[in-house]
């Protein structure tokens, strides 16, 4: 199956109402809120290039979105860790009993 062509803004304008658009709902998963900050960030950095008339701007909402994208990174990789640090006890035994229990 074929993605759709996602339009390319060349304004910053243009970016803020495509990128709008795109936005997740607020209950979407981590991985989707992931996806969209990095998109977000790819697309200012080059509005940046091309709309020099707010070059600083989009470089700002650029370098903002990149945060929120590392935000959710780092908050993944804790969750991951928790989890994987939650499965053993202090003992070594897996929560709800022994690993050699079947």
């Amino acid at each position: 199956m074929s993605k759709t062509k996602r339009p390319t803004p060349v304004e910053l304008r243009q970016a803020h109402v495509v990128l709008s658009r795109e936005r997740p709902a607020v209950e979407a998963k981590p991985e989707v809120w992931l996806d969209y900050y990095r998109r977000s960030a790819a697309v200012y950095a080059e509005v940046a290039e091309i709309d020099r008339w707010h070059h600083h701007e989009a470089l700002y909402w650029a370098a903002r979105e990149k945060r929120k994208a590392r935000e959710i990174e780092d908050q993944l990789r804790r969750s991951t860790a928790d989890k994987r640090g939650s499965r053993k006890t202090d003992a070594g035994d897996y929560e709800g009993g022994s690993h050699h229990d079947a």
